[in-house]
């Protein structure tokens, strides 16, 4: 884990902003097309919510925005997020 500085931090001003809600969070929706994965998933016959899942959370932590976190009133950047999924079931 590394400490940010906020007084050379680019994105200072976006921290200032957000740190003054209870609860600040972040919400994405994008459209993409999957056919080339959904193909893979079905000639490797794996399971293609697996595999999305995978590749999102890889990509997560390849993004350093995605592992900064406020602990202690101090912003850091954690070595690898730790990703949790909302997952239906029938009842």
């Amino acid at each position: 884990m590394k400490k940010i500085d906020l007084s050379t931090w680019e994105r200072k001003s976006h921290y200032a902003w957000f740190s003054q809600f209870s609860n600040p969070s972040i919400a994405l929706d994008v459209k993409m097309n999957i056919t080339n994965v959904l193909d893979f998933c079905k000639k490797k016959g794996v399971s293609s919510y697996a595999v999305i899942m995978y590749v999102i959370c890889k990509c997560i932590n390849e993004n350093r925005a995605f592992r900064l976190r406020v602990l202690n009133d101090e912003v850091v950047e954690i070595d690898a997020a730790n990703v949790a999924y909302t997952i239906m079931v029938n009842d």
